[in-house]
């Protein structure tokens, strides 16, 4: 976390320094990236999260984005695909090989993911209620038009509909939702 944290720092710091300075901010924040991926697996959404600080704070549109795509973003994809090369090919987890899908079906492992989804919101609204979860632990199947099914969208379309609404008040906040 520390290394993503520091990588985006430089990504965003560099378009407010001269040149010299620019290209080492740069080549940090890759350098950064790198250890990222490499200590936390959760650093490959850093280019997502780069992504959409440019598109909320810089006014980037798609044809910035490809315009752009060989000075901002070549080295983390490039460095997010070497990442996943050695992730999965070379140094494959043994777990993937053992787990399908959460459910057996496709549509019972996004109703699960939607389900799990759920319980994470509900663990951050009401932080006494967390529980310790064993690893590779998937909840028990909810009926597809039962209650719970239901509350899992509304809090899923609740979510998406005010980083939307917040978009056009506050920027940040909507960012902060993200």
């Amino acid at each position: 976390s520390l290394f993503a944290l520091a990588a985006f720092l430089l990504y965003m710091k560099n378009t407010f320094s001269d040149c010299r300075l620019s290209r080492n901010m740069s080549r940090f924040s890759l350098l950064f990236y790198f250890m990222a991926v490499f200590s936390k697996e959760a650093g490959i959404v850093l280019p997502l999260l780069i992504l959409s600080y440019d598109f909320y704070f810089r006014g980037y549109r798609l044809p910035d984005f490809l315009s752009k795509f060989k000075k901002h973003y070549l080295g983390y994809t490039v460095i997010s695909i070497f990442y996943l090369f050695v992730y999965l090919r070379i140094f494959p987890n043994m777990t993937f090989g053992r787990v399908g899908l959460l459910g057996a079906t496709l549509v019972n492992h996004i109703l699960t993911l939607l389900r799990i989804f759920n319980i994470q919101v509900l663990s951050l609204a009401i932080p006494f209620n967390v529980t310790v979860i064993p690893p590779q632990y998937t909840p028990p199947l909810i009926p597809l038009w039962g209650h719970e099914m239901w509350i899992a969208i509304l809090i899923l379309v609740l979510y998406i509909l005010s980083i939307w609404r917040t978009y056009f008040y506050s920027k940040t906040l909507s960012f902060l939702l993200l």
